[in-house]
């Protein structure tokens, strides 16, 4: 089984982004991702803390 990785991992905070012009992809619509959603609003968005 696969490690699991949070997005507030310092290995993913810390990785660099630049822009490309590519289309974001909604991660709620990843069948392989398994997102909490406890921390969603109604319409299923979350916010990050800070």
């Amino acid at each position: 089984m696969a490690e699991m990785v949070l997005l507030s991992d310092t290995a993913v905070v810390e990785t660099p982004v630049a822009e490309c012009d590519e289309c974001l992809v909604d991660l709620r619509t990843v069948g392989a991702l398994r997102l909490d959603p406890r921390l969603a609003d109604a319409a299923g968005r979350t916010r990050t803390s800070g």
